[in-house]
């Protein structure tokens, strides 16, 4: 199966699919068209078309987290990356990074080198096959942006992206917070502003 259909995937899909079972009930099918089962299934469709598209590719055996962190890298190529950069990037904790690393670098994604002026501290550095395994993941995000924006105009995507970024932010009013690390970059490269990319 392929790695990145985790556990946790799994678990959040079952817990929204009786959710909206649960709460199509109560609604006694008053709506035609829910906006939580709406969102979950398209991104069920999404997620399923990028297995397939990754396993076309030969990019199976790799995590979404690892393509981040392999984003990362290659963002930062001129930068010493460690560990703790990492951490605080994604928000995830030090046993989870370090399990991730120790994946990557086994896959021969990365390269740990130590420093000079510091035996505790590892650079860390995209391997060229890490930079050939990116260059793949950027290919296939291009390939199904091109293609679910397909017979969708401007004026329409612009006004999903408006819809959509409401939506995002009544929820992280609530104290829960993106889920992709690099969220407002992605708000802002849309109207305009400057990315890290």
């Amino acid at each position: 199966m392929i790695n990145s259909m985790n556990s946790n995937y799994f678990i959040s899909n079952c817990l929204m699919s009786n959710f909206v079972k649960i709460l199509r009930k109560v609604c006694l099918f008053s709506l035609k068209k829910l906006l939580v089962h709406e969102v979950k299934n398209v991104g069920n469709l999404i997620f399923r078309y990028l297995t397939r598209e990754w396993s076309m590719h030969k990019i199976d055996d790799t995590t979404v987290m690892n393509g981040w962190i392999m984003g990362y890298l290659h963002n930062n190529a001129d930068k010493e990356v460690c560990q703790k950069d990492f951490e605080d990037e994604f928000k995830i904790t030090k046993s989870t990074v370090t399990s991730m690393l120790k994946s990557m670098e086994k896959k021969g994604y990365i390269e740990r080198k130590s420093v000079d002026y510091d035996a505790r501290k590892k650079i860390i550095t995209l391997t060229p096959e890490g930079e050939e395994i990116h260059s793949e993941i950027v290919e296939v995000f291009k390939e199904t942006e091109e293609y679910l924006k397909k017979d969708i105009s401007p004026e329409e995507l612009e006004v999903f992206f408006t819809v959509i970024d409401k939506i995002k932010k009544n929820v992280e009013s609530s104290g829960i917070k993106p889920i992709f690390p690099n969220d407002e970059e992605c708000r802002k490269s849309r109207k305009g502003g400057e990315t890290n990319d």
